[in-house]
């Protein structure tokens, strides 16, 4: 999977990219996938959103269709979601296909992701964060997975969301409820 910028052009040119979940991040990524590749795209979600498919000329698909179709899936959905991707799932997928989560690793049961990588179901996957984070100890499974090694999975810390804006508006935020503090209003974003 190590690669340059044209290896990347090429994923997403020669496959069907698909979305799980069409929040503001899915929307981006689409945006990306769409104006920046001029990739096919294709999305499940919750709900559909006829405006944005017809402004990115993206497809609202059924999930199961979705999966089954699907070259490359990459996961844009909130931890209370719950388990989307379960053993069921990744036995309808086409052999060789990629994983991306971006979300939250709970989303794929781990036990489904060994099989499927070991099985070479999947052909990769690439996970921003990893089960438990560092807050408990991993199972057995769990250890499997990253012992597949870089070759067939990937992992890094659940940063992703850290940009230099992100650390930016977080500071606003914190400098605006200070002043609110001091000034004895309502503080707009309590945290605890």
């Amino acid at each position: 999977m190590r690669g340059n910028i044209w290896s990347c052009r090429q994923l997403v040119n020669c496959h069907r990219n698909s979305l799980i979940g069409m929040g503001h991040i899915g929307q981006l990524v689409a945006s990306f996938l769409r104006l920046g590749f001029d990739a096919e795209v294709n999305y499940w979600s919750r709900s559909s959103k006829p405006g944005f498919e017809q402004t990115l000329g993206i497809r609202y698909v059924d999930k199961a269709d979705l999966i089954a179709e699907s070259d490359l899936i990459s996961l844009h959905l909130p931890q209370d979601a719950g388990v989307i991707l379960h053993r069921s799932e990744f036995e309808r997928m086409k052999p060789g296909a990629i994983l991306i989560n971006t979300a939250r690793s709970q989303l794929v049961d781990a036990e489904a992701l060994y099989w499927a990588l070991s099985s070479g179901r999947l052909a990769y996957a690439a996970f921003d964060g990893f089960y438990g984070d560092g807050t408990r100890q991993l199972s057995s499974v769990e250890r499997s997975i990253l012992e597949l090694g870089p070759d067939r999975f990937l992992t890094t810390a659940h940063i992703g969301w850290r940009t230099f804006e992100a650390d930016l508006q977080a500071q606003l935020y914190a400098m605006r409820s200070i002043g609110e503090f001091l000034d004895g209003r309502a503080v707009s974003n309590i945290v605890g």
